[in-house]
């Protein structure tokens, strides 16, 4: 408790000095030019400069450089103040290993930094910075996802979805995109005492569902919250490791075949009752229980509430 306060505190003398108390660092993962980088390159350079937050942006390439890629790099706008990216080039043999590859290339994250991934042809809103930031020097949560956007051709957003909650007993088993809806990752960023405990062993060994074992560990130390705020937007065009055939079936892969019966049927009414809570989005449900890890927004535009009362603003709103 006394490091976060001292670093919430250390957090506050920045403020106070004008200087950038947060920062974010973000990779993308590419294997030579993907269709869609540019968008995903220009949508966080345009929402850092809005928050004026710094983030340290690596594209990490673990196939070979191509004059497409050279070409994008060119193109997209150069770095300021708040946005610094860089080409990190190494070869790697999966697209969770080629994460871990950006992340140890990330350059001047400390202590009380924020992280999170963007796959080429994500984009961020443009304050999705400032949401971030906010949540991130509120000292409240080490992880939290905001609502679901698909984008379909043409990077027209088509579909919203807000998540209702996610229980960590069921994220450690995988049971979310199996069974639950799934965990958005363009919408999901975490703190440096998370990053710090990631078994990226364990991830890369899980192939597809790597990010589904990224949430297990998470889970099985802090809460997931929910913000209502538009954060990233998944491009539903192209092939991505969600959508392919395995991995509903390797998300079993996550199970512990060695819980209890007991155990498993308390899951599986669990589950049910989920099932039923996110068709119905049962607000008033999720703010009279779930008013610690749930931010709604709030009527006069400026932020967000919890159930508890209290009120994150957004910081240069």
């Amino acid at each position: 408790m006394g490091a976060c306060y001292g670093q919430q505190h250390e957090q506050k003398l920045k403020r106070h000095r004008g200087e950038p108390s947060v920062k974010l660092g973000i990779v993308t993962a590419i294997r030579g030019y993907s269709p869609g980088l540019e968008e995903t390159l220009a949508s966080v350079a345009l929402s850092a400069s809005r928050a004026k937050t710094v983030i340290e942006h690596v594209i990490v390439n673990g196939g070979p450089r191509d004059d497409n890629l050279d070409m994008v790099l060119a193109q997209i706008a150069p770095e300021s103040q708040f946005w610094r990216y860089r080409l990190h080039q190494e070869t790697d043999e999966s697209f969770y290993e080629g994460l871990l590859n950006g992340f140890v290339a990330l350059e001047g994250m400390d202590e009380g930094d924020w992280f999170g991934y963007l796959n080429a042809g994500d984009i961020w809103f443009p304050e999705t910075a400032k949401v971030i930031s906010a949540l991130a020097q509120s000292g409240l949560c080490d992880w939290f996802t905001g609502t679901n956007t698909y984008l379909s051709h043409g990077s027209v957003p088509s579909l919203i979805k807000e998540p209702f909650r996610y229980k960590r007993h069921l994220l450690e088993r995988g049971l979310y995109g199996r069974r639950l809806p799934g965990i958005q990752q363009e919408s999901t960023y975490w703190s440096s005492h998370l990053h710090s405990i990631i078994d990226w062993t364990s991830v890369i060994s899980c192939g597809v569902v790597g990010d589904a074992d990224l949430w297990r560990q998470f889970a099985m130390y802090r809460d997931l919250y929910v913000v209502q705020a538009l954060m990233g937007a998944f491009q539903m065009s192209g092939e991505h490791l969600s959508q392919s055939v395995d991995y509903r079936s390797e998300l079993k892969r996550l199970d512990n075949d060695e819980i209890s019966i007991a155990r498993k049927v308390r899951d599986a009414v669990s589950v049910a009752i989920e099932f039923t809570l996110w068709r119905i989005q049962a607000r008033r449900i999720r703010m009279q229980f779930e008013k610690n890890f749930y931010f709604a927004a709030s009527t006069d535009g400026q932020g967000w509430f919890n159930g508890n009362g209290y009120r994150l603003l957004l910081h240069g709103a």
